[in-house]
């Protein structure tokens, strides 16, 4: 049976940044959408598992993509960088379908820290996603 302070300590190891990762596969496991906090408009919420290499079966969240400009330019390269079409963005009924589009993406990528609210978060900026396919694809 896992004790409190066990399940404690496993929640505190996956709220710690990871370190600088370079050249890793990663998969989004979960895409939501929420709305963004000045209320002008939606994001989408990437969750991220590792599947190579130390770090393999770690969870974590590495930001979001904003749909309203200015942040929409990059969020559409972001997305056919992850391998999506223009088509299959621009052509979706909703935000929750180009969510639904992108779980189970896997990609190659760099993870970063970056320092943010006083607090160590990760990153994977655009010019350090290497590849991108469909589940089940490295």
């Amino acid at each position: 049976m896992t004790t409190i302070g066990e399940m404690y300590a496993a929640y505190e190891a996956e709220r710690e940044a990871l370190p600088f990762l370079e050249d890793v596969t990663l998969e989004i496991v979960a895409a939501t959408v929420k709305e963004t906090k000045a209320g002008d408009g939606l994001k989408l919420v990437p969750r991220f598992r590792v599947v190579s290499g130390e770090y393999a079966g770690r969870e974590f969240f590495a930001g979001s993509w904003a749909t309203t400009p200015p942040a929409k330019s990059m969020t559409m390269q972001t997305l056919r960088a992850l391998g999506l079409t223009e088509e299959a963005i621009l052509g979706a009924e909703s935000h929750e379908e180009i969510a639904a589009l992108l779980e189970g993406r896997r990609f190659v990528a760099t993870v970063q820290q970056r320092e943010w609210g006083g607090r160590i978060w990760n990153d994977i900026p655009l010019r350090w996603i290497r590849a991108a396919g469909e589940s089940g694809g490295e």
